[in-house]
């Protein structure tokens, strides 16, 4: 994997808002369409097939098991029970399910890879990763997922991963330019960019991977 840090003037420190409480309609307004059934914030959400799946996070107090999906951001359903409730977990979509690696406890952090299947309605822990990992980034690329950055007892990582699912296995990937956590990850083609995220301070860089270089 190649990195390429240099794209400047974008600051974004992840999505850590709770999900499907507003609606922006074409006169560029937005309004509020629905409510979650409890609070909840430093949580995931991902689209698998016509259902969006929220998982993770906290309200006040301990991080919630329950794991939500709802096809219209009006009505919620009780979809599972993360085994491990975590927030800031890392996710990604791939083969009709819904991956978590890693994330936050009531007290310390976890190595856990969770994984959330809506057509059967579970929610399985299915393995470890090396060692504990929170805030990281994770994408889909060429049918793998990556997990990048985060943190490890409060210090921000450069790791770069993969993970797959048919084995378990992680596998060094290469390395990030920086350490840092918190950012989001999208991919465009065959490239993925991570997008802010922070380290001592807020960053404003986006980092372009590339497989292969």
């Amino acid at each position: 994997f190649q990195a390429e840090d240099g794209i400047r003037d974008v600051a974004v420190t992840g999505v850590q808002t709770c999900a499907f409480r507003s609606l922006i309609d074409r006169s560029g307004s937005a309004k509020q369409v629905g409510q979650l059934p409890a609070t909840r914030a430093d949580l995931v959400a991902a689209t698998v097939g016509s259902t969006a799946i929220l998982a993770g996070g906290a309200g006040s107090g301990a991080p919630d098991p329950v794991v939500l999906a709802t096809s219209d951001g009006v009505a919620f359903t009780e979809l599972g029970r993360l085994p491990v409730a975590v927030r800031y977990p890392a996710a990604a979509v791939l083969n009709g399910k819904l991956y978590l690696f890693g994330g936050e406890l009531a007290s310390g952090e976890t190595a856990a890879i969770q994984a959330i299947d809506p057509a059967a309605g579970t929610a399985v822990e299915m393995g470890k990763l090396p060692a504990n990992l929170s805030h990281a980034m994770a994408f889909v690329l060429n049918g793998r997922i990556y997990l990048a950055g985060g943190r490890r007892a409060g210090t921000a990582l450069k790791d770069l991963v993969t993970w797959d699912p048919a084995t378990g296995k992680v596998a060094t990937a290469g390395s990030l330019p920086v350490a840092f956590s918190d950012g989001y990850a999208v991919t465009i083609g065959s490239r993925a960019f991570l997008v802010g995220g922070e380290t001592s301070q807020v960053l404003d860089t986006i980092v372009a991977l590339a497989p292969g270089g």
